[in-house]
């Protein structure tokens, strides 16, 4: 997933950066159950219009990392590290959850992914 800073926001002025994830899309009936999520930045300029599992972009280890329930809305977590290294004011995400399947929104929801962002 991707984020723009935009023009306004200069990554070196950037005390805190947090993704805030949207309560899980789970299945009617279906039994409460966890996952672990675990949040990467993607080294890469990349479409996610092309994005598949055998085109996906290379992302680093980890920088944060959930055990979490599909039941209830994460917790936001501290991206900051992606921000302060955003490449041409882009933060590319790469999310991969382990564990029981997990789906959130897309972007074209009112109900999807956000980036708080805290400068100098």
């Amino acid at each position: 997933m991707g984020f723009s800073l935009g023009n306004d926001i200069d990554p070196s002025n950037i005390t805190s950066c947090k993704l805030q994830l949207p309560q899980p899309v789970t299945p009617q009936n279906s039994n409460p159950s966890t996952y672990t999520l675990s949040v990467s930045q993607v080294n890469a300029e990349y479409d996610a219009k092309t994005v598949t599992p055998a085109k996906a972009p290379s992302s680093g280890s980890p920088i944060v990392e959930a055990t979490l329930s599909d039941r209830v809305v994460p917790p936001a977590m501290d991206v900051t590290t992606a921000c302060t290294n955003a490449v041409n004011g882009n933060v590319n995400l790469m999310l991969d959850a382990r564990g029981a399947p997990v789906t959130f929104s897309s972007s074209a929801s009112s109900n999807s992914a956000k980036l708080i962002v805290s400068t100098k």
